[in-house]
C-alpha cells in the first residue's frame, strides 16, 4: 500500500465527520416519522413527536450543547425518570436554569452520517438546519459548562 491510499484511509472518516449544527434547527426522530415538539402539559412539558416541526435553538458550549424551543424559550432537558418500555429518560421543557446540568447534552455523529446520538446514545436525532422563524431570537452564546471524564 502506497503512502497515498494511506493517508486517504485515515484521513478520508475525519474529513466526513458531521459537526453538530448551532442555531435554529428541527429535530427529527430517527427511527420514525416525526420532529419532536412542545407537548401539551402545563408544567415541565413533555416532548411529543408531529408531522409539524417546530424550532429549535442549539448553542454549543465546552464539549456540551443547550437545546432551546425557540416559541417557548424553554430549554430541553433529561429527567431522572426511568422509562419502562425503552431505554432513557423522558425529555422535558422548562424555564431556563443557570447552573443546572441536566440541560446539558453531549451530541455526537451517529455511525451514520444522517443522525446524531445524544446523551449517552440513548436519543438518535437528525438536525435540519433551518432559518430562524424569530429573527428576535437572541439566546446566549455558549452554556459555561464544560463536561470532564464523562461527569
Amino acid at each position: 500500500m502506497n503512502l497515498i491510499s494511506i493517508l486517504f484511509a485515515v484521513l478520508l472518516p475525519v474529513t466526513l465527520a458531521q459537526e453538530v449544527p448551532s442555531g435554529c434547527v428541527t429535530i427529527e426522530n430517527r427511527f420514525f416519522f416525526g420532529y419532536m415538539v412542545k407537548g401539551l402539559e402545563d408544567d415541565n412539558h413533555n416532548v411529543a413527536f408531529s408531522a409539524t416541526p417546530e424550532q429549535w435553538y442549539i448553542r454549543k458550549g465546552l464539549g456540551v450543547f443547550k437545546i432551546t424551543h425557540v416559541a417557548t424559550r424553554e430549554e430541553l432537558f433529561e429527567s431522572d425518570e426511568e422509562l419502562s418500555f425503552s431505554p432513557g429518560h423522558p425529555a422535558y421543557l422548562r424555564q431556563r436554569q443557570l447552573g443546572v446540568p441536566d440541560a446539558l447534552w453531549e451530541i455526537e455523529p451517529g455511525s451514520n452520517a444522517d443522525y446524531f446520538v445524544c446523551s449517552g446514545k440513548e436519543y438518535e436525532w437528525q438536525f435540519n438546519k433551518v432559518e430562524c422563524e424569530d429573527k428576535s431570537f437572541n439566546e446566549y452564546e455558549d452554556t459555561g459548562y464544560e463536561i470532564v471524564n464523562g461527569d
